[in-house]
């Protein structure tokens, strides 16, 4: 059966090198958990070293931490209407770009007793969810009207590199540092101001934020240790703290058009668990073929190890990978882990 192995003392330290960074700069660190379906040690390593609450994007993540008796999350996905009850009971905080949804939440907030706090979302050039810069103002001035002692307006946030992958400019941060001062003028405080993305991580190696930023959500690089291959500028990240394994059912010679018979294998995932060009063999010679929703067929012709019936091949995932695989009830999650060994190719 296919598997995801993960170690969780590479894991922590990831945690620790980010918050170590985000400190240094004068931010709080907001670890995103939602591509790893709030994978429930990861979320207790971060609030072990003092890096909770974590980030979610459903109520069904939120309702799999408060199960397990962890802090109320995060929710960084925008409140459905039909979800907002269950929103106000299980997060501490969420965002929001609509005056309904802030008022469903304030009402179903009070209705339960229930602390609850939102951020107003902009869209600052990233193109997914969010006002406009210039609707900010008011939105938030609205929602800072219907406080009550279980509701209020914490700030404003922002994503970039989640839709388009590209790092902010020095617009979309002209944009932020006047929407805060007006969201301030208008409300009485400027409050939180939460930007996402790891792609800010390199972003930051050369560039500054505006000293109005207060927290950073990050998720792809406390993962895997990079950004779609950059690297981050910080000091102990580690990119091997997750493989995926994958089961070979089927190994032998097939005839193909072009070369003749080649080796091949045929591996027990494919495009419903797994992203199969976001991943890459830790095996040398292996050449992905194609891939169906449950299988992934490699040429392994050139490969110094010859596989057989039962075998595992393991791939070091990319974010879409690892996400699919972790949201997959079809691959086996490591719920008892211990560090993988180096080449990981011999785990237990």
């Amino acid at each position: 059966m296919a598997r995801i192995v993960a170690d969780l003392q590479l894991l922590r330290g990831n945690v620790r090198a980010l918050a170590a960074r985000c400190q240094g700069l004068g931010l709080r660190l907001l670890p995103v958990l939602k591509g790893v379906d709030a994978w429930l040690p990861l979320a207790a390593i971060c609030h072990e070293e003092g890096a909770g609450p974590v980030a979610v994007s459903s109520v069904a993540q939120a309702a799999r931490l408060a199960a397990a008796g962890l802090p109320r999350p995060v929710m960084l996905g925008l409140p459905p209407l039909s979800q907002v009850r269950d929103v106000a009971a299980l997060c501490c905080r969420s965002v929001v770009s609509s005056l309904e949804v802030a008022r469903a939440l304030a009402a179903q907030a009070q209705a339960l007793r229930q602390s609850h706090r939102v951020l107003v979302m902009m869209d600052l050039g990233d193109g997914r969810e969010g006002c406009r810069p210039d609707e900010v103002p008011a939105l938030a001035h609205a929602v800072r009207q219907m406080a009550h002692p279980w509701f209020g307006l914490d700030g404003v946030a922002a994503n970039f590199g989640c839709l388009v992958e590209a790092p902010p400019s020095a617009r979309s941060m002209d944009d932020l540092e006047k929407v805060v001062c007006e969201v301030g003028r208008q409300t009485g405080e400027a409050g939180e101001v939460s930007l996402g993305g790891s792609v800010l991580l390199p972003w930051l190696a050369r560039h500054a934020l505006p000293a109005c930023v207060t927290e950073l959500r990050i998720g792809y690089a406390l993962l895997l240790g990079h950004f779609m291959g950059q690297e981050c500028g910080v000091d102990g990240l580690r990119r091997d703290a997750f493989l995926l394994a994958a089961e070979v059912l089927e190994s032998g010679d097939k005839r193909t058009d072009t070369e003749g018979l080649r080796r091949r294998i045929i591996l027990d995932v494919g495009v419903l668990e797994v992203s199969p060009s976001r991943q890459t063999p830790l095996e040398q010679g292996m050449r992905l073929v194609g891939a169906s929703s449950d299988y992934l067929v490699l040429d392994v012709h050139e490969c110094a190890r010859r596989f057989g019936t039962g075998d595992e091949v393991f791939f070091r995932p990319e974010y879409e990978s690892l996400a699919r695989a972790f949201h997959s009830c079809s691959v086996k999650k490591p719920y008892n882990v211990a560090p993988h060994c180096a080449d990981g190719l011999h785990c237990s």
